[in-house]
């Protein structure tokens, strides 16, 4: 799950910030926003692997 959250944010600033769609700004903000929110969900996945190994 963790490698598919890295695949997610990686590929959500790909869209970003490569000029693949014209984003607006309120649309740049949410994906941008996505990019945090799923890079916090693998700080604690990480951090609950670690706490279970």
């Amino acid at each position: 799950m963790v490698i598919g959250n890295l695949v997610w944010v990686v590929d959500s600033l790909l869209v970003a910030f490569a000029g693949w769609f014209p984003l607006t700004g309120p649309g740049l903000f949410l994906v941008l926003a996505q990019v945090a929110a799923v890079a916090g969900f693998i700080a604690l996945q990480v951090l609950g692997l670690r706490r279970s190994a």
